[in-house]
């Protein structure tokens, strides 16, 4: 190459290796965020790794436990968690928009309590009528009271 074409081909890949730069300047803020991003993950990835590791420590040393054999190969625990979810879910079929419904194993209503004749509040009318005639007094008014003052 003659000189004068050196020197325009040095010029033109001068302005490309300007034009370059300028753009690489643009991204070093997004390298930097990039490496960043990445130094994250790694701390991520050696975190979850030392987890990894850690419990495979705790599931071969229970594997390796007596008490945990013993305890895998038992049907004691199986058969009363499976007793105590068999009580759960009577439970919850019991349990009724109208309260709590217990059945028999005929798939009969048991009622727990019944309502009836049951007096929350003190004697029934009947309960102070049948004490009144005990006693031998009547309502205020009545036969036995106009009896006992004269007034007929």
């Amino acid at each position: 190459l003659p000189m004068s074409e050196s020197v325009e081909v040095y010029a033109r890949a001068c302005e490309l290796m300007a034009f370059c730069m300028k753009e690489l300047e643009g991204y070093r803020g997004r390298i930097d965020e990039v490496n960043e991003k990445l130094t994250q993950a790694q701390d991520v990835i050696k975190t979850l790794a030392d987890g990894t590791a850690k419990m495979n420590e705790t599931i071969a040393s229970i594997e390796q436990s007596a008490t945990m054999d013993k305890l895998l190969g038992s049907h004691e625990a199986i058969d009363k968690i499976n007793n105590l979810i068999n009580k759960l879910d009577k439970l919850i079929a019991a349990i009724d928009t109208k309260g709590i419904k217990i059945y028999d194993e005929n798939g009969k209503q048991v009622k727990l309590f019944t309502w009836k004749n049951a007096n929350l509040i003190g004697k029934t009318a009947r309960a102070k009528a049948r004490a009144r005639a005990e006693k031998g007094e009547s309502l205020p008014g009545g036969p036995l009271r106009a009896e006992a003052t004269g007034d007929e």
